[in-house]
């Protein structure tokens, strides 16, 4: 177990820091606004691949 954890607290120090960054980061409106932004844009392009998904369903490729 000690050389799990000894293994293990480099990268768990790793993290700690880039989420100390991360919120720091979001505490800004323009990185805010960009992750916002973000969402709509995978959101719309999941959206537009909604009419492929249902002629691809409908002609029979969709089942096993």
């Amino acid at each position: 177990m000690a050389a799990f954890g000894l293994g293990t607290l480099p990268n768990l120090l790793a993290a700690g820091l880039a989420a100390e960054k991360i919120r720091s980061w979001t505490r800004r409106p323009r990185w805010r606004l960009a992750a916002g932004l973000a969402v709509v844009v995978i959101g719309v392009a999941g959206l537009a691949r909604i009419p492929g998904l249902v002629e691809h369903l409908t002609s029979g490729h969709g089942s096993h």
